[in-house]
């Protein structure tokens, strides 16, 4: 059973990541937004099954802001960490297969990684879950706005646009619902450090200046 699952892990992915594929295949002929929704659902998909296997470290269901036990404060950060890659790496990884990041890519994968965890604990913490959605329209919003003024920064935008709004309201809808039991140098270093990782992944995707001084 134990390598039957891990061979579906390996080959879920493989499959639907497919449409995003064809989509990189046929760039050249995506004019439209709807042309990259097969690549968006895609992206979803993908993120949805990673969250499903990673839901013991999710902060979206475990709530690490809520606890008060220092001991287990540097995991909760572990965990914003990880769910930060989860959430940062299928967008640029769109933007190299597609040259951009799809509209509402964000929006798609932040919905995958934080809403169906949620069926762990009945959405116990759902304000939680749904009060990032709005950020990450607004990452949508900021990366659009980079695509149209400079296109070399937009993996450099979108890793740090991601973290940086998707985790304040997060935040928000946990302390509106059962409270904080982090301090805000604790929460607010947090977003910070997941802005920078994201901001460090999305920089090593971007194009180099090859014109050199003579």
């Amino acid at each position: 059973m134990a390598p039957m699952l891990g061979s579906n892990a390996c080959v879920c992915p493989t499959i639907i990541c497919t449409p995003l594929r064809s989509a990189a295949a046929r760039r050249a002929a995506l004019s439209r937004p709807l042309d990259y929704l097969p690549a968006v659902i895609s992206a979803f998909s993908v993120t949805a099954v990673a969250a499903f296997f990673l839901e013991y470290v999710s902060p979206f269901l475990d709530v690490p802001v809520a606890g008060t036990d220092p001991g287990r404060q540097p995991l909760g950060v572990g965990e914003y960490l990880i769910v930060t890659v989860l959430l940062v790496v299928p967008v640029l990884y769109a933007w190299t297969r597609l040259g951009r990041v799809p509209p509402g890519m964000i929006f798609a994968v932040t919905l995958a990684g934080a809403v169906p965890v949620g069926i762990f604990d009945d959405f116990f913490f759902l304000a939680g879950q749904l009060w990032a959605l709005p950020g990450a329209l607004v990452a949508d919003v900021i990366v659009a706005v980079a695509v149209a003024r400079r296109a070399s920064l937009v993996p450099l935008v979108a890793g740090a646009a991601a973290p940086a709004l998707i985790w304040p309201p997060h935040i928000a809808g946990v302390a509106a619902t059962v409270g904080l039991g982090w301090s805000v140098e604790l929460w607010g270093g947090t977003i910070v450090l997941c802005a920078l990782a994201g901001a460090s992944l999305g920089g090593l995707l971007m194009p180099l200046d090859r014109e050199r001084p003579s």
